[in-house]
């Protein structure tokens, strides 16, 4: 499904907003130094590059790929291919400053629960495809669900958009929070998050 916002500028391709890419070189170059994530950028395609060199984009739509693309290529090539310690901290950052920092009045009063239930309505504002539904687990606890997105195709973007879900209960002031996730047979990402 294609969001309104998406149908309006001409979006066929899935899409995110443009602010991401340069939220992801950002935080990267402020985790890893901007000399490795310049090397790293040196090995990704032109389209990907050229994307990373222009901060007039934030509010275009741009193809989710590069978003895919470089994650991937920061997992692969900076992470081993583990959610490692400075994996996680990039995905906390990045989830921080981007819808964070666009979200922060909300989630600074805003309980977890309260949050993670418009879980599809704020989806929609940052990603032209993909559905997101919410079944509550417990007082402190939910089960969102990811399906027809890029992000369920490799444990790379999974575990990056299960940690910026996450996340998300800390930005709403949770003391902490835990994430599990696993894939469908029908290809769908399960995450379940927990918070105290």
């Amino acid at each position: 499904m294609i969001s309104s916002a998406a149908l309006m500028k001409g979006v066929t391709e899935p899409s995110v907003l443009g602010s991401h890419i340069s939220v992801l070189r950002d935080v990267a170059a402020d985790v890893w130094g901007a000399d490795v994530i310049a090397g790293l950028v040196s090995r990704l395609d032109d389209d990907l590059r050229a994307l990373l060199a222009d901060d007039t984009l934030a509010n275009e739509w741009v193809p989710v790929r590069h978003h895919v693309d470089f994650t991937l290529a920061v997992w692969d090539g900076l992470c081993g291919g583990r959610a490692d310690d400075a994996f996680l901290r990039w995905i906390d950052e990045v989830t921080a400053r981007g819808w964070g920092k666009r979200s922060g009045l909300f989630t600074s009063f805003a309980d977890p629960m309260l949050i993670l239930r418009h879980a599809q309505d704020l989806w929609r504002k940052e990603y032209s495809h993909g559905k997101v539904s919410y079944a509550p687990l417990g007082p402190k606890s939910v089960r969102l669900t990811l399906r027809d997105h890029a992000f369920t195709e490799t444990e790379g973007m999974r575990a990056a958009i299960a940690e910026s879900l996450k996340h998300v209960a800390i930005l709403c002031k949770a003391p902490w929070a835990k994430e599990t996730h696993e894939l469908s047979s029908d290809g769908a990402l399960h995450i379940t998050i927990v918070w105290g």
